[in-house]
């Protein structure tokens, strides 16, 4: 998600029930853009840094592509069309590791998901509410086991290819001008 002064967290139906919600968040969207032009982030970017480096770089590094005034003009970007390239390779690759992006893979989690939906329990205990789940079946038991080791291999792809990502980022992060 993009964070910017005009980003509101709820629907505009929440705010016409909830009016001092609204004025809350503009009071809070205007000190966040003050922050971000005077210190160039604000506290919303810390608390999530991964998804804000994420949500910004691949702009970021398409706009440099698109936009861009020069390019190093060494190895391995001796003209501007690998420069570009290699920009655009960075942007879409960041972009793919966003989780909404990658854990929507694994190939489980809706039947997962409808399955454990099933089986939940809500019992009303004053005043609390507990929520159980009743794994009885084999196949939600087998089906849960899949989707556990796929989301774990989607983890660890995830990591490695960041850490990839990232080194060959910052191998070249110098030459990152315009």
């Amino acid at each position: 998600m993009k964070n910017s002064v005009w980003t509101w967290p709820y629907s505009t139906r929440y705010y016409l029930t909830h009016p001092w919600k609204r004025f809350r968040e503009l009071f809070r969207n205007i000190k966040d853009m003050w922050h971000r032009s005077i210190y160039g982030w604000t506290w919303v970017d810390v608390w999530n840094l991964d998804d804000w480096m994420l949500g910004v770089l691949p702009d970021m590094l398409r706009h440099m592509a698109d936009h861009g005034n020069g390019y190093p003009g060494i190895e391995p970007f001796g003209t501007e069309l690998k420069w570009h390239d290699w920009l655009h390779y960075m942007a879409n690759t960041l972009e793919s590791l966003r989780e909404t992006n990658w854990y929507a893979k694994n190939e489980y989690a809706e039947r997962f998901h409808k399955m454990s939906d099933l089986a939940r329990k809500i019992k009303q205990t004053h005043p609390n509410l507990t929520v159980t789940y009743d794994f009885d079946t084999q196949e939600l038991k087998n089906l849960s086991i899949l989707y556990f080791q796929r989301s774990k291999e989607l983890t660890e792809q995830r990591e490695k290819l960041l850490e990839e990502t990232g080194r060959e980022l910052f191998k070249y992060l110098p030459l990152l001008w315009d």
